[in-house]
């Protein structure tokens, strides 16, 4: 059985890593990715340009019915934690979900209750819901 997965990442546009460090210290879990590691040898000549750091939460998944808890209380944590340490300008918080889904079977969609959609409009995030087909053969 396929495992659907939902997570959120925080990108600022004026790549602030100190403001991702700090978001990532600050207890709400997740990782750093792309951050520039220092170095005391000579760095290897730069590539052209270089991916933009950004913070990402633990992955949450599940099998069968969507259970919105475990992203609700992620996304509580992270506003708290956001207000604790202020909100930078150019800050982008999204919500990324993908459901894989077997055609023959009916599906129910990604349900969300109004007290979550009300969390994530606080947190100014957007949704982005990427719905992967199963074709495996029956």
């Amino acid at each position: 059985m396929t495992t659907n997965k939902a997570y959120f990442r925080i990108r600022q546009s004026a790549i602030d890593e100190g403001y991702l460090t700090k978001l990532a210290k600050a207890g709400v879990g997740g990782s750093l990715k792309n951050v520039e590691k220092k170095q005391m040898a000579t760095p290897p000549p730069a590539p052209l340009r270089r991916p933009d750091p950004y913070w990402e939460s633990p992955v949450v998944e599940w099998h069968a019915i969507f259970d919105e808890a475990p992203l609700r209380a992620m996304a509580t944590n992270m506003a708290t934690v956001i207000r604790r340490i202020g909100r930078p300008d150019g800050l982008s918080v999204a919500l990324h979900i993908e459901v894989h889904v077997d055609w023959d079977l009916p599906h129910t969609g990604v349900p969300m209750s109004a007290s979550t959609l009300r969390l994530l409009a606080d947190l100014d995030a957007s949704v982005d819901i990427d719905i992967v087909p199963n074709l495996s053969p029956p």
